[in-house]
């Protein structure tokens, strides 16, 4: 495969009206690679990189914990509040500064003492120093005036994130990671940075001689902001020469021992 790919340059092309876009350009492939690289980046980008994403979120109003994501919500005064509020939350995004294990959350209390309403967005949640809000200016919710008969509407929220990978269930994620978490709101959450129309290729055939052509690879990858493209396409290569490494060496090791080769799963696919 060396040989194959000798020639190979790789260049990468930002967008600046594309918030979040890279095209990279791979030069001099053999004819007919240029299809088999486009689809292999193409389903591993979509199902197996992986993302911070939120799970799901505890909600109070002045009232209490709201229990569920039909509940009323008092002192917001947006259309089917909580049903939009949830839906906003799940649009949050955030970067770890520092790489962070399991499940953490973030914090949001807002109350309005003012004669006015008041708009809350993604910024006005408590801030980490290892956490970064990726879209501080994501609107999320619009609070009451505050008046005689609503003195002082309230609002708090404690947003769950993970870095995961795959599309999870609501049921699955309120099972597995949030099972001790009181009056959570679960989220069926895909976490991979790069959605189903945020990654597509072009193959264009160029002749290098009578009888010999190349082809030049052309993919284009957009994500949700959480990684940037040339860190989903590192990430893609570095699943790729850890899964191959382990079937070569998995080979070599059955050859000398002259037994049958038997692959095994390690985990359930999560697609």
């Amino acid at each position: 495969m060396t040989a194959l790919l000798n020639k190979l340059k790789v260049e990468e092309i930002t967008h600046k009206n594309k918030p979040h876009t890279s095209s990279f350009v791979f030069r001099h492939l053999p004819a007919g690679m240029g299809v088999v690289l486009g689809n292999y980046f193409r389903q591993f980008l979509l199902k197996y990189t992986s993302g911070i994403a939120p799970l799901g979120v505890q909600i109070s109003d002045k009232n209490g914990v709201v229990e569920s994501e039909i509940s009323a919500l008092s002192g917001v005064v947006d259309p089917v509040a909580t049903p939009f509020l949830v839906m906003k939350l799940k649009e949050v995004r955030a970067e770890a500064k520092k790489k962070k294990e399991g499940i953490f959350c973030l914090e949001l209390s807002v109350e309005n003492k003012e004669k006015t309403e008041k708009k809350i967005t993604a910024g006005d949640f408590q801030k980490d120093k290892e956490v970064k809000i990726k879209n501080p200016n994501l609107h999320l919710a619009t609070l009451a005036a505050a008046t005689s008969e609503e003195k002082k509407p309230k609002l708090e929220i404690k947003l769950y994130f993970q870095k995961n990978w795959g599309y999870w269930e609501e049921e699955e994620q309120e099972k597995n990671y949030l099972a001790d978490v009181e009056n959570v709101i679960a989220f069926a959450t895909d976490y991979a940075p790069v959605k189903g129309d945020g990654v597509s290729f072009q193959i264009k055939s160029v002749v290098i001689s009578r009888g010999k052509t190349e082809e030049e690879l052309t993919l284009t990858i957009t994500t949700n902001g959480v990684a940037e493209p040339k860190e989903a396409l590192q990430e893609v290569l570095a699943i790729s020469q850890d899964a191959f490494g382990s079937i070569s060496q998995l080979l070599n090791d059955n050859s000398k021992k002259g037994e049958k080769l038997i692959l095994e799963p390690t985990a359930e696919a999560k697609i």
